[in-house]
Order: structure tokens, then C-alpha cells, then sequence
């Protein structure tokens, strides 16, 4: 099964279900708690984030001289990919778009 319409490689069914989070508000709700959080490293559910270059910069640093910090941060990654992110997780997404 493809969602290849019309030779778009798929790209209308990507921006149907972008513009469905976005009508959702979870998109807004991620760069609200981004901009609203405190100075310094911004925790999230997947891990780290950063408003600027210099922040990305600032933390990467920072994991590159804290072993144990990168070695958490990696494992949960992992972790979440791993139960996330499986064939089964995606069939039931797929099939869940097509009924």
C-alpha cells in the first residue's frame, strides 16, 4: 500500500495529517511550553530542546562533558523508540488513517 497520490510521494497525506495536529493545537502547545519555560535547558517528553543556535550549541557542549547526562538522555531515546516507534505502532497508525 502506498500513499503516493498522483506521484506526490505521499505529500498531500503528510500535509493533511500536519494540518490536523496543527487544527488540534498540539503543535502550539509544544512551541508555547518551548517559549514560556524557564532559562537554560528546556526539558521535554523526547528530551532536550533549544530556542537558538547558541542554545543547541550551549547544550551539546554540555553533553559532550557530562557522559552520564548523554548516556540517560540516549538510553530514554532509545527506550522510546523502541516502544514507540515498531511495525505494529505504525500499521495500526496507517490503518487507522484509512478507516
Amino acid at each position: 500500500m502506498s500513499f503516493n497520490q498522483s506521484g506526490d510521494a505521499g505529500t498531500a497525506i503528510a500535509i493533511q495529517d500536519a494540518l490536523a495536529e496543527i487544527a488540534e493545537g498540539e503543535c502550539q502547545r509544544v512551541v508555547d511550553m518551548i517559549d514560556t519555560a524557564p532559562l537554560g535547558p528546556i526539558k521535554t517528553e523526547w528530551g532536550l530542546a533549544f530556542r537558538d543556535f547558541d542554545e543547541l550549541v550551549s547544550q551539546a557542549e554540555r553533553l559532550l562533558a557530562d557522559h552520564a547526562l548523554a548516556a540517560r538522555l540516549g538510553d530514554a531515546a532509545t527506550a522510546r523508540a523502541h516502544r514507540d516507534h515498531t511495525y505494529e505502532r505504525r500499521v495500526a497508525a496507517i490503518l487507522g488513517k484509512l478507516t
